[in-house]
């Protein structure tokens, strides 16, 4: 098991590093299959209950509850819009796309 599925519990220095990764590793449309093995790396580092990647490349995580409480989906793409970049800074990144405003900093 490789440093970034090592099993580890969820962190906001963990979060930063793997946003990091998501802005750097290229994703145009059609050449997700890097990107989707680190979503994947990530999601069983974190210990989901299932991950796999689909018929269509898109990757599915599974955190099983303890029930009674409400079924929650996160939904987003892989793939990045070309010629559109993020920002890797202190701490912090920043990405922009059609549609898409990403901002993920240290609380206050």
């Amino acid at each position: 098991m490789g440093a970034a599925n090592a099993p580890r519990a969820p962190s906001f220095d963990g979060a930063i590093a793997f946003a990091q990764d998501l802005i750097r590793i290229p994703s145009l449309p059609g050449e997700e299959e890097e990107l989707a093995r680190r979503v994947v790396a990530e999601m069983e580092a974190l210990r989901y209950d299932e991950v796999w990647i689909d018929e269509l490349g898109s990757v599915v995580g599974v955190v099983k509850g303890g029930g009674g409480g409400a079924t929650v989906m996160l939904s987003a793409h892989l793939d990045m819009v070309e010629g559109v970049a993020g920002a890797v800074g202190r701490g912090g990144v920043a990405g922009e796309a059609v549609g898409d405003d990403l901002h993920l900093e240290p609380a206050a």
